[in-house]
């Protein structure tokens, strides 16, 4: 699941989050099941509501966002190597991904198993 998705499924549960300073706030509970995912992509739920850039590093500290400048898609998986995720503009410093995330949510995770192939040569 991607940070818009999630957007798309807190809006149709009636829950649609808002940003108060750094923090992501909701009127409305949480539907159970959208919790962890929340908890996950909390800074990419602030980046598209603020209209900031995303940014994630891996365990030695290198930019792994696709983008020119490194930014991370907000409409896309997220980088297997990232372990810690900021928006742009935040004062609370980085958000680190617990390390079980991709365990209990691989869905919000890119696999190499979903890497498009190379092409193929025949003949």
């Amino acid at each position: 699941m991607t940070a818009q998705e999630l957007l798309t499924l807190l809006s149709a549960a009636d829950c649609p989050p808002s940003v108060e300073g750094d923090e992501l706030t909701f009127d409305r509970d949480i539907p159970p099941d959208l919790e962890p995912f929340v908890e996950l992509l909390q800074t990419g739920l602030g980046a598209i509501l603020t209209d900031h850039r995303w940014f994630g590093i891996d365990a030695i500290g290198r930019g792994i966002g696709p983008g020119r400048d490194g930014a991370l898609r907000t409409d896309a998986l997220l980088p297997a190597t990232v372990v810690l995720l900021i928006v742009e503009v935040s004062l609370d410093g980085w958000d680190r991904i617990d390390s079980k995330a991709r365990d209990y949510l691989p869905e919000a995770f890119e696999h190499a198993s979903s890497a498009k192939p190379g092409k193929v040569k025949t003949r």
